[in-house]
């Protein structure tokens, strides 16, 4: 009889997934004062608005990310003080994306459908999230790759909604640099050498947030913004990637660029 595999705790899966669906829903009840904020940096006066939605929605991040340490932490594979900083990225991400877009989203059916899908995609990241803690799991192939196709989709959705709410350009660049720079630390720190996943996401996080300043003061619609962040972010990443393995060959290369202008040449005419 082979050995048994390591199972999130349904218990706690469950519980966490009932109370992010509570936290969602409520977002559309609640609502607060707004907390005007006024700073002066360096000469710029910088106002910053704080409402029921923001609050909310940090509150119901920082409750995913404890969540998720409570179930990343019941793998067999950790000790009692193992770290799981990387596991909470794509779950408190996603949090933050997904909320302020049930937040946008109209009443009636939208929201009916939104909210149980949002809630699936969480639990789809988390149960992948406690596979990848072994590579030796015979599962670490296919959970990695829900990870990445679910990051790069979350990723849009952050940067979507970074871009929808209008925020100025000295408060939208700095969480475009943040949420791209760990996203793609996340997965860079997936492959077996990632030594300088940290270095190398930094450079992707900013590259992405300076085409992110650049975009600020264009017209562009923020689903087209937010697309073509999230494909620079995956272009990078991915070249990255290849480069630390020491697979990046001129075809390589050339097959990422060509990807590149198609999705690229897509995103134009169809957004």
């Amino acid at each position: 009889m082979g050995e048994r595999l390591p199972s999130l705790n349904r218990v706690r899966l469950s519980t966490l997934a009932a109370i992010v669906l509570l936290a969602f829903s409520l977002l559309r009840l609640i609502t607060l004062p707004t907390l005007r904020i006024q700073l002066d940096l360096l000469g710029l006066l910088v106002q910053l608005d704080l409402d029921a939605p923001a609050i909310f929605l940090t509150l119901t991040a920082a409750l995913v990310i404890a969540g998720t340490d409570w179930l990343i932490a019941g793998h067999p594979k950790l000790g009692p003080r193992a770290l799981t900083l990387e596991h909470w990225v794509v779950p408190g991400l996603a949090t933050l994306g997904l909320g302020v877009i049930l937040s946008r989203i109209p009443s009636g059916i939208p929201l009916l459908v939104g909210l149980p899908l949002t809630d699936l995609l969480l639990v789809l990241v988390l149960a992948a999230e406690f596979v990848v803690v072994d590579r030796s799991d015979p599962r670490f192939d296919w959970a990695s790759l829900l990870i990445r196709v679910l990051a790069y989709l979350l990723l849009t959705g952050v940067l979507f909604a970074i871009t929808a709410t209008d925020l100025r350009a000295i408060f939208a660049v700095p969480f475009v640099f943040a949420a791209t720079g760990a996203m793609a630390w996340r997965l860079l720190i997936m492959e077996p050498d990632s030594v300088s996943a940290r270095v190398d996401a930094v450079l992707i996080g900013a590259i992405v947030a300076q085409l992110a300043w650049a975009f600020h003061y264009w017209p562009l619609a923020p689903l087209r913004e937010s697309l073509i962040l999230a494909l620079v972010a995956y272009l990078g990443e991915g070249l990255t990637r290849l480069l630390r393995r020491g697979d990046l060959t001129q075809r390589r290369a050339l097959e990422y660029g060509l990807l590149g202008a198609f999705c690229l040449g897509a995103l134009t005419v169809l957004t």
